[in-house]
């Protein structure tokens, strides 16, 4: 039995609690193993090749990490994806480069919600690092994740990005994108019927 002091319904919680027991495995196993920053990243989400390459050059200035602020909301089965130009981290989880150092320590036989969902509860974790540490994390300076729309994620369908309302409707229109080679190549998109 999970216990949980929050709003989430029992299915809702059992994920969390199985996607936030193995993402803090892995982050101890990580830091264990030395490295220097995690990303905790979905199996439907996808990260631009540049990101590690752009932590190597900057580690010595930011020791705390980063967020990525700027991604993509890819449809599946359509050649569109939606920029979302801020605030990514507020509504996907893979937007997180932490320094080993702030990894809590995995207790491995907690039944409680709370002792793993650090990188769960994404929308807070900026916030729970300055309160804490009194650290700032730094927005990574480009589009650097992407969110692939499917049925078994939580997004669901189609409708939470092409809009319901016609606020929400405009807005998608303004933000698509079309896929193009360079986009596909930064983020390694390739369609596997072409290959």
């Amino acid at each position: 039995y999970l216990k949980s002091n929050t709003y989430y319904g029992q299915r809702d919680i059992e994920y969390l609690f199985d996607q936030g027991r193995k993402q803090m495995y892995g982050a101890n196993l990580a830091k264990a193993y030395g490295a220097d920053f995690v990303m905790c990243v979905d199996g439907d989400d996808l990260v631009r090749k540049e990101i590690v390459q752009f932590i190597q050059s900057n580690k010595s200035a930011n020791t705390t990490g980063w967020y990525v602020n700027k991604g993509y909301f890819y449809i599946i089965g359509e050649d569109i994806m939606m920029r979302q130009p801020a605030s990514m981290n507020m509504l996907n989880g893979s937007t997180y480069i932490i320094n080993t150092n702030l990894i809590p320590t995995f207790v491995t036989d907690s039944m409680f919600l709370k002792s793993c969902d650090f990188f769960a509860n994404h929308p807070y974790l900026q916030m729970r690092i300055n309160h804490i540490y009194g650290l700032e994390l730094k927005p990574l300076p480009f589009y650097a994740t992407v969110v692939q729309i499917t049925a078994q994620n939580w997004w669901k369908d189609t409708s939470n990005i092409k809009g319901i309302n016609l606020k929400q409707k405009i807005k998608f229109l303004l933000r698509r994108v079309y896929f193009t080679k360079s986009i596909k190549v930064k983020f390694g998109i390739f369609d596997l019927d072409k290959q």
